[in-house]
């Protein structure tokens, strides 16, 4: 029963994710191919990576960490190894990490992605690639009219060599990003509220305690 519920929520996500990247194409034609590059180059290199690590094929073993990971996830084994720890424990495992570990926050993101998603490295290529369109949008939100600016920092995202080779493994860099993305964008939405005058108060605490809220996960996240 829950092999299925796992395999119905990774066809729900999956159909998100492509919602999500049709957002873009109503938009403007050079920021859809920019965030559908970054979107496939992303999904194709972190399945074929998983793939030879966790079958163990006879390319880079050297470089294979197995079960999907790779030599640079180090930190990425460990935070995977401790979700899955709290995932077993079901809903009531993710508030039982240890809060004296590196990243906790992190950790519990992850248990959770297992939870709905099954306990296999593949789950944070989920996560990091719904964390990378989140970004983007962001990124094209705060651009407003300004299609150039939109266009550069799109490209940016979608294009960073290091930013495509996190969001391959369970590491917290990509989600991190997004982070710090919704926190400027909330305190952008937050500003213009205000400016708005009209019924701005009740919006703005709404606003307020969603930067809260960012500004909390941020902490226990702890990027380095």
């Amino acid at each position: 029963m829950l092999i299925a519920l796992q395999t119905l929520f990774t066809a729900i996500a999956c159909v998100l994710l492509f919602a999500g990247y049709r957002w873009f194409q109503g938009r403007d034609r050079t920021i859809a191919l920019f965030v559908a590059a970054g979107f496939l180059v992303r999904a194709i290199a972190g399945q074929v990576l998983f793939w030879i690590s966790f079958l163990q094929l006879p390319i880079g073993r050297g470089l294979q960490a197995g079960n999907g990971f790779w030599f640079y996830a180090s930190d990425g084994r460990k935070y995977f190894r401790r979700a899955i720890e709290a995932a077993g424990q079901r809903i009531g495992g993710l508030f039982h990490i240890d809060s004296t570990v590196v990243s906790p926050g992190f950790s519990q993101v992850l248990a959770l992605f297992a939870l709905l998603f099954g306990g296999v490295a593949s789950i944070a290529l989920v996560m990091n690639l719904a964390a990378y369109l989140g970004t983007c949008a962001i990124a094209v939100k705060l651009s407003g009219e300004d299609t150039r600016t939109a266009r550069i920092a799109v490209a940016a995202l979608s294009l960073s060599p290091s930013s495509i080779l996190w969001a391959t493994q369970p590491l917290k860099d990509v989600l991190f990003l997004f982070l710090i993305a919704a926190f400027i964008g909330i305190v952008a939405s937050w500003m213009t509220v205000w400016r708005g005058g009209e019924r701005a108060f009740p919006r703005a605490i709404l606003l307020t305690l969603a930067l809260l809220a960012v500004f909390c996960v941020i902490v226990i996240f702890r990027m380095y």
